[in-house]
């Protein structure tokens, strides 16, 4: 991927001399600096927060998290994290989610933590995952601005990691208020009822059961539900099914372009994923779960296809546990709309952190765990409840552990979503007989249709 221009030109103009390292691209901060065996110390990580109406550049070591009660006294200002979509905004002409800390090539006010200049060069990311940039000291220190303010305001994630658990009051921790603004804390809502199956669901996943339905019962039961009749229209309508004629009808999507196993487990999982009230922002927010659900559901369908016959792995089955693999973050929002808001807050400001840690302190549970409870709830497949349940464990080899993995591994392939903290992929690809090919096709399968999914997911979340 090219560097973009606005940081090259403002390299170059200022003569900052930076050292290129390229590497194969990287899911995150922490696996770029393995790749190059660089000290995650020295490797720089940027947020963008908002005081005022001004934006503040905040600069941490990768391997550090913000500690707000910290920066709050030293700014001696609330400050609030910007939205993905508010972020990409302040760094112009950059790919989305890439934060360069470079706070004079952007305008931006900065304070950057001690802990990052212990060494002689500090590394960071130019916008791109395929390349480390070294510089000294002191360059990146002028690509701040002049007399940018530095000072100590981060932690090690170790006291995080040694608050797991399930503590009775997991709000209640001197930790917790030091990781958010002050204004979050105020925010946790009571439980609120979980709705039920959807009517139309239900319908459908009896007829699935039923060995004596058609073509026919299944689409007339979809069309009961209009805006459901239209997204299947639509998804069936994508380009990356490649059918050229126009799908008019759920019907002519069932016996052109999806088939009867297919259509059923794609209505199942939008209609479950439209049950719950989630606000759209951030990185729990509904947007980005539609396009995790849609990205994590067409990978695993390709997974599903290359693994091999005799662990009998349904397509259908497959694409429905992409589909609901985070319907647990749906539940939360719905059920704990207080400590979704405070989770979306964390996972902006501190992203490096796998999902389940922060959920884990905030909740005493996770979502895998909750989507999992209330699917077995709703009587969905069990193949589903495991994927749901297992997926972010790679040492589990229980039943239906193949689906559980699928789910996991089509995850991996999302681009944006965070590392599992035990994800091992050529391990699991051997225990499931495949080969690193077959992961690899699967992902340049993903990347050939991405702006086809980006676009699905974009027209589902509306």
């Amino acid at each position: 991927m090219a560097i973009p221009a606005t940081i090259s030109a403002f390299v170059e103009h200022n003569g900052i001399h930076v050292r290129p390292m390229e590497h194969t691209p990287a899911r995150s901060l922490r696996e770029a600096a393995a790749l190059n065996a660089v000290p995650l110390e020295q490797v720089a990580r940027a947020v963008v927060l908002g005081h005022g109406e001004r934006r503040l550049l905040v600069i941490v070591p990768a391997d550090r998290i913000l500690d707000f009660e910290r920066l709050r006294e030293i700014i001696g200002r609330d400050l609030h994290p910007l939205t993905h979509k508010a972020a990409d905004q302040v760094f112009t002409r950059c790919p989305p989610g890439f934060r360069p800390p470079m706070a004079a090539a952007f305008r931006l006010d900065v304070i950057i933590d001690r802990n990052l200049l212990g060494g002689d060069y500090v590394y960071f990311q130019p916008a791109t995952p395929d390349t480390l940039w070294r510089v000294k000291r002191f360059d990146f220190l002028r690509m701040q601005g002049e007399d940018p303010r530095v000072a100590d305001f981060a932690v090690r994630p170790r006291e995080l990691s040694d608050a797991l658990g399930k503590p009775t009051d997991p709000l209640d921790t001197p930790l917790l208020e030091h990781l958010l603004p002050r204004d979050v804390l105020d925010t946790i809502g009571d439980l609120k009822e979980l709705p039920p199956m959807p009517q139309v669901a239900a319908r459908i996943l009896a007829i699935v059961e039923d060995p004596d339905s058609d073509v026919e019962t299944l689409s007339r039961a979809i069309e009961l539900d209009p805006t459901l009749a239209a997204q299947m229209i639509r998804w069936a309508s994508s380009p990356f099914y490649g059918f050229r004629g126009e799908i008019e009808s759920v019907k002519q999507a069932v016996i052109n372009v999806l088939g009867f196993n297919l259509v059923s487990n794609i209505a199942m999982g939008l209609l479950v994923n439209q049950a719950f009230r989630v606000p759209r922002e951030g990185p729990m927010g509904l947007d980005a779960t539609w396009r995790e659900a849609v990205f994590s559901a067409f990978a695993a369908e390709q997974i599903a296809l290359r693994m091999p016959a005799e662990l009998g792995v349904d397509r259908g089955k497959a694409y429905l546990a992409g589909l609901l693999h985070n319907i647990g973050r749906l539940v939360i929002s719905h059920a704990f709309p207080g400590q979704h808001f405070t989770l979306n807050q964390l996972r902006m400001l501190n992203p490096h952190l796998p999902l389940d840690v922060l959920e884990r302190h905030v909740l005493g549970t996770t979502e895998s765990e909750i989507g999992a409870w209330l699917m077995q709830q709703w009587g969905l497949p069990e193949e589903i409840v495991i994927a749901i349940r297992w997926r972010d464990h790679a040492d589990y080899w229980g039943d239906h552990a193949a689906y559980a993995h699928l789910a996991r591994l089509a995850t991996e392939l999302v681009p944006g979503t965070p590392i599992a903290a035990d994800a091992d992929v050529p391990a699991t690809l051997e225990m499931l007989g495949m080969y690193r090919e077959d992961f690899d096709e699967a992902a340049r399968r993903l990347q050939a249709e991405s702006a086809s999914l980006e676009s699905l997911a974009t027209q589902l979340a509306a």
